[in-house]
């Protein structure tokens, strides 16, 4: 492919990493996470009240869902670095009154691999999937003890 470019593109959920080839060098363009964490954030009045910490740990949750997956789908990328939040530092800043785009600029960072790959690439298939499943349940149980709080709000507000 000399002389070509090749484009490949990579979507899942709202997240896209380009990657362009122009004969033996790659370039890698990764939109920003940050802009994808200010979506996530709950704007109402007295949520914090209402949802506790739990809108909180679910939109952290999803931002890691998403590092996750873009992970898995660069793990043939060369020279892509791996990247992943620290969930427990994250929801510790958020005690703090730290703003989303805050938290995540501090509690993101790059993986260290156990074996690095000679192209650069950090991925480890194994280790993504196990935690992209891992943090997908969580995600998961997080959303059900939302559901299960507007559920009894909805009881409330019908006199049940």
């Amino acid at each position: 492919m000399t002389g070509k470019l090749a484009h490949r593109l990579h979507i899942h959920r709202g997240y896209s990493c380009h990657t362009r080839k122009n004969g033996g060098g790659s370039e890698r363009f990764n939109q920003d996470e940050l802009r994808l964490a200010s979506k996530w954030t709950i704007d109402m009045p007295g949520a914090d009240k209402i949802f506790g910490i739990h809108g909180t740990a679910l939109a952290l949750r999803s931002q890691r869902l998403n590092m996750l997956a873009s992970n898995i789908a660069n793990a043939g990328t060369p020279g892509y670095k791996a990247r992943d939040l620290d969930f427990e530092k994250a929801m510790a800043m958020t005690d703090q009154g730290k703003s989303m785009s805050q938290i995540m600029a501090t509690s993101s960072g790059y993986r260290t691999p156990l074996q690095p790959s000679m192209d650069g690439n950090t991925v480890e298939l194994s280790t993504e999937q196990t935690l992209f499943a891992e943090n997908a349940m969580q995600y998961r149980t997080t959303l059900s003890f939302l559901e299960s709080r507007v559920n009894g709000i909805k009881r409330a507000l019908k006199g049940e």
